[in-house]
């Protein structure tokens, strides 16, 4: 996919496989993230990001799918960065990215499940 060599067979890129363009549907997630980051103060090259179009529909995300990626955050912020962990760990709602929308759901076949602690 695009022009990067590594990680074209992560499974968290089926969800951009089955757009109808997936390349620009990842240069728009990519876009999104570039514009959290300036808000951050950190410096991305958005030149790096071949096409995006912050227009396109928007992908279906399955509720099951964001609970357990918000899991998966919430295990690395615990040793990683406690007080954002702290901040976090009771949030009834989680805000998803903007590319996405929720559906109600299970947690997406392609995700390779690993028990929380």
């Amino acid at each position: 996919m695009g022009l990067t060599r590594g990680y074209t067979k992560h499974p968290q890129l089926e969800r951009f496989r089955r757009t109808s363009d997936p390349v620009l549907y990842i240069g728009t997630y990519l876009y999104y993230v570039y514009l959290e980051g300036r808000r951050r103060g950190y410096d991305f090259n958005l030149g790096k990001i071949v096409r995006y179009d912050p227009g396109l529909p928007r992908v279906p995300v399955t509720s099951g799918q964001v609970r357990y990626e918000f899991q998966h955050l919430l295990g690395k912020l615990r040793a990683r960065d406690p007080a954002r962990y702290g901040a976090l760990k009771g949030e009834a709602e989680v805000k998803v990215h903007p590319l996405f929308y929720v559906v109600e759901g299970d947690v997406e076949p392609w995700e390779r499940v690993k028990a929380f602690g």
